[in-house]
């Protein structure tokens, strides 16, 4: 199983996490605002089975994920320009401000013909807490 973190984890995390598969380290973009630069889920989104990275990570070379592709759009700055991969799947739902979602990942879920949920959280994938095919958690006040 390969682990995709922030670099920025303390080494006592990493010590322990390690153990549970391969880590690949995602080094801060000065792309987006420091606090997320290297939160994983602003960069990478998971479909199904496919994995799709915002080109921001071309020069890192994280091609070897497995199932992997690079989107299309790159992220940036100011919202809601760096939101563009940061989708929450659970089950054969997707959740999240479709206004702004890169291209390549809405072929993708059209491909995987994934119900769309539109929400105004940009942020969906890191207000929600997915706790199986059919129930989640989040701290959001409206409903889902």
């Amino acid at each position: 199983m390969k682990l995709i973190i922030d670099s920025r984890m303390r080494e006592e995390e990493k010590r322990y996490i390690n153990k549970y598969g391969e880590i690949i380290e995602i080094n801060p973009k000065l792309d987006v605002y420091e606090e997320i630069s290297g939160h994983p889920d602003i960069f990478i989104c998971k479909i199904n089975d496919k994995v799709i990275l915002s080109p921001n990570l071309r020069e890192d070379n994280y091609i070897n994920i497995e199932n992997c592709e690079y989107g299309e759009e790159y992220l940036e700055k100011k919202y809601p320009s760096d939101i563009k991969y940061n989708i929450c799947q659970i089950g054969n739902n997707v959740v999240h401000d479709f206004r702004y979602t890169d291209e390549r990942v809405i072929e993708t879920i059209n491909k995987y013909n994934l119900n769309k949920i539109q929400v105004k959280q940009g942020y969906s994938n890191c207000s929600i807490s997915v706790i199986s095919e059919n129930a989640c958690i989040t701290s959001d006040k409206r409903n889902l």
